[in-house]
Parts: structure tokens; sequence; C-alpha cells
């Protein structure tokens, strides 16, 4: 499911100073107009687009509720068909807990034959995303060919879903990266004529996809009581070339369904930039915001097929994202999946995704030169790594108890003013993120986004492993109302367990360290 490795070579290197500038110049200048489009926008935060300078003056920003930061935290999991020689078939009753004792409550799963998996983790709160493939005999209608091989009969959707019943699958989506996965699919059931990649065909795969993601929705949509899962479009792995036409699924689907990993870099129209000692910082580094940010071309290009012909906000999930440790290229080192895994999920949020899911729950073998092997939080012996721990740690202190939670979060007037740092001058990488509990307490998500690792040496050559960054943090003031009168800092510490701490409130303002790894601010009136 993971998009094809896709190293970028760079051209030569710019190496006069001034022009570089220049450049870089230009190019936020450019972005700083193009930002304004009403689908690239940030929310629940006090930056207004991705280049804007944390100034100190005061900004009322809308919270979000800590339940709904929650309910965008997915996982990527194999309990269906297949993966019969990993954790996920070998060990389902421990990794069941494990994902329950995580606190993450949706996965991103499909196949059939193991519903009973599904139900069981129904019963703990967690709804499944489900991923519709004709190659496991799942298919909208009748009309459409699928691979029987193992299976008595071709499944239809409608009657597997309500086999399962309800309150299970929350969203559906089809035709997982079709763009590679099309070999091996026919189409019609009475010609099984096989999906091609010749556009003058008309079993070309882009056909295909269009009219098989139409018939799944209405399958979805006409029948009362699924009438509440979600359609999600197709995904596209990152290596392709071809795109959706813009608008095409727009008024068909509810979400499109994204695929943003951010391990290789942003070599989609990028300036060479020196920046966190790295030389052409936006291709060879992998900050988990490093695509859909400052040039987002994720958002920008990938999700034009669900964007309104007005230009109005993409309605997007990011069903798979996310880095792989081990030791193959481009692999990260643990304890820097520990700082991007809180961190994506945060980025995610406050650009607009409204659910992510982060690829996958265990690593599938103890193969640590195997990138497909070692995308898990757990590895395969299920032990947890700092992603998990860090990631329950935060969720655990975010989950909401409160039996009057309000339909909708409030608001908090605040300033944000940040320091240099020696060479770190970009004052707009820190980031936060505001939530609110239903009793009212705000949570103040604040962070350095910054890259922990480099893909390349200074020369351009291509690590065996990312080579680890160590950062500095920036200081930070934030200029509070009159009414918040105590604030605790939660920091992790080195078991990844986020830990509190007093802060002391001087003159209605805090003074605060924005380091590479979150920090989560309590704010109480």
């Amino acid at each position: 499911m993971r998009p094809s490795l896709n190293v970028h070579f760079p051209s030569r290197q710019i190496t006069v100073v001034a022009l570089r500038v220049l450049l870089a110049s230009l190019v936020l200048l450019l972005v700083s107009c193009s930002i304004d489009a009403q689908h690239l926008y940030l929310r629940y935060t006090y930056q207004q687009n991705p280049v804007s300078q944390p100034t100190g003056g005061i900004k009322t920003v809308q919270a979000a509720s800590t339940a709904q930061f929650i309910d965008s935290i997915g996982v990527g999991s194999h309990f269906g068909a297949g993966y019969s020689s990993t954790p996920y078939r070998k060990q389902t009753a421990q990794l069941i807990q494990l994902l329950i004792n995580s606190g993450i409550r949706h996965i991103r799963d499909g196949g059939t034959y193991h519903d009973g998996d599904y139900r069981t983790m129904a019963s703990a709160g967690i709804h499944v995303t489900f991923v519709t493939d004709p190659k496991v005999a799942i298919i909208p209608t009748p009309d459409y060919w699928c691979n029987k091989n193992g299976y008595k009969t071709c499944i239809l959707l409608a009657d597997y879903l309500k086999g399962l019943g309800p309150g299970i699958v929350d969203s559906v989506e089809g035709l997982n990266e079709i763009n590679a996965s099309y070999p091996g699919i026919k189409w019609h059931a009475a010609l099984n004529d096989p999906v091609t990649n010749a556009p003058d065909s008309p079993n070309y795969w882009v056909k295909y996809a269009i009219s098989y993601t139409g018939d799944t929705c209405n399958v979805l949509r006409h029948d009362p009581t699924l009438s509440s899962v979600k359609c999600l479009a197709p995904s596209l792995s990152g290596a392709t070339s071809v795109l959706f036409p813009q608008s095409e699924f727009y008024g068909t689907v509810d979400y499109g369904a994204l695929h943003p990993y951010p391990y290789g870099g942003n070599n989609h129209g990028t300036p060479v930039v020196a920046y966190d000692g790295v030389p052409d910082y936006f291709r060879w580094t992998t900050d988990p915001d490093i695509n859909i940010d400052e040039y987002p071309w994720w958002i920008e290009r990938m999700a034009a097929y669900v964007r309104s012909p007005d230009g109005l906000h993409d309605p997007i999930i990011a069903t798979e994202t996310g880095y792989y440790t081990g030791s193959a290229t481009l692999s990260i080192p643990e304890d820097v999946q520990g700082k991007y895994v809180p961190r994506l999920f945060a980025e995610y949020f406050r650009h607009g995704f409204d659910r992510s899911f982060w690829y996958e729950l265990v690593d599938e073998a103890a193969h640590p030169l195997s990138t497909e092997a070692n995308y898990g939080l757990l590895r395969n012996d299920l032990t947890p790594k700092p992603g998990y721990l860090a990631l329950q740690s935060l969720i655990a202190l975010l989950r909401d108890s409160s039996t009057s939670a309000p339909s909708s979060a409030g608001s908090l007037a605040y300033g944000l003013s940040v320091d240099e740092n020696g060479a770190f001058t970009h004052t707009q990488y820190v980031h936060d993120l505001l939530l609110q509990k239903g009793n009212g307490v705000f949570y103040l998500l604040l962070w350095h986004e910054i890259s922990d690792v480099a893909t390349r040496t200074n020369q351009g050559q291509l690590r065996s492993t990312d080579q680890e960054l160590y950062p500095p943090a920036l200081n930070t003031t934030i200029k509070l109302p009159p009414n918040i009168l105590t604030a605790t800092l939660y920091k992790y510490d080195s078991q990844w367990q986020l830990r509190p701490t007093a802060l002391s409130i001087q003159s209605h303002a805090l003074k605060v360290a924005a380091a590479d790894t979150i920090s989560v601010i309590e704010l109480r009136s």
C-alpha cells in the first residue's frame, strides 16, 4: 500500500548565497499570494498561513474539542484477508488489546472472513475505514468482476456491511492506490476484460476508478441502513504522474483519500534553500508537514479531484501516511519516530485533514532492511516503539471524561512571539494547536516543526539511513487573557510519557521553549 520509492537526485546545487536568498524570498512571496486560496487554510491555530510570522499580537483563535482531535487519529492495519505470517493473524488477540490500550479508535483495514475481530474492536469503540478490493471478492454491484480465488462467491458491499452489523464500519474507501494496483483487475463481470494503463482504452484504470467509485457511493447512499457510512474517493500512490481530473469526484464522495508520505522529502517545485544544517532543506529532510505546509503539493494537486469548482476547501482524509524505522534507506531512528508521530497528527489536523491514518500498527516482520516490514508503531514482537508510547500518552492526557461536553469548543485570545536561535531564523516554524475539553480547560499544543533527520549528505548523496539532526528549541512568549489563572506544562520524559510542571504566569504571559517534541500547556481559568 506504500508508494514506490521515488529517489530524487538533485540538480547542481546553487552556491551563490545572494541568489539563494533571492530565490527563497521570491518563492515565499508566491506562496504568500497563493495561500489565500480557500482550499489551503489552517485551523485551530494562531498562525494565519504557513508563512506568517508569530508577531505577538493578540488573536482570537477558535479551539477544537479534544474529542474531535482524538477522533482524527487512526492507524492502518491488516486484520482482514491475507498477512497470515504477520502478528495480525498470529497474535491477533494481543495486538487488538494493544490497539485498545493505545487510545486509537479508528483503523483502516480490508478483506473478509475476520469479521469477529472487527466486532471485538467495535465493542471497545474502534471503528473501521474499510478498503474494498475486487481482488478479494468485494464489489459494489454484480456488474463488476471479482477474483473468487479462495472465496465461494463474490460479495456485494452492502451485504457484507449489513452482515458485519451497525456501528463497525464508518467509512468505505475503494481501490487503494489504483494507479499501481490495477494490474490483475478486470472490469465487467460478463466480459472479464482487463483494466489497462492505456488512456484511449475503454478499460483505462482512470475510467474504471470513476465508475467503481460512483457505484460504491450510490450503494451506500441509497440504502437507509448504510446512509451514515461515508464514501471515500480512490487513493493514488505518490509515484503517479496521472491524476484524476479536477473536481471529478466533487458531489460524489464525502472525502478525498490521500497518501502524503513525508519520508522522502518534497521535490515538487520546492526551491533550493539551506536550513537546519542541510543544503537543500525541502528535498532532503522529512518533517511531518514537509509536503503539506509551505509547498502543499499533496493538497493543491492530489486533492484537486474532490475540490469544488469554485475552489472551496477540500474534504480530505490521509488514509495512509507515516515513516518506517529499521535500517533501510530513508528509514528514521525510533526516537525520531517518537517525535514525529504526535506532530504528524497535530500537523495534519491543523491543515484541514479530518482524519489521518498512520501506516501502520505493527511491523509485519523482523527484517530491519525491509521498508515494508518496519512502518509499525509496534515492533514485530509487539513491544512498543517510542511513537506508540508518545501517542498513547498524548491521547490519555487529552481524553475528555466530561459528561457535559459541549457540541463545539470555545475560543481563546492569545498572542505568540518567537525568538530566533542562531541560524534558526524561521520563527514561523513554531506551530500550535488549540484544543478544549468539555469542562472548559484549554490545551495548547506547541512545537518546533523542524526536520530531525537528513536523507542525504551535504554533497547530495543518498544516505544508507537518515542522519539524525538535533535542532534547537526556540524561546516562545505566550500572551494570555486575564481570566487564565494557572498553567501547567506537560513535556515528554525519557520514557515518552508526558509529565507535568507548573508554569509561572507573569504579567499575563508565559515563557516556554518550543522544542522539536510536542509540549502541551494546560490553561485554566
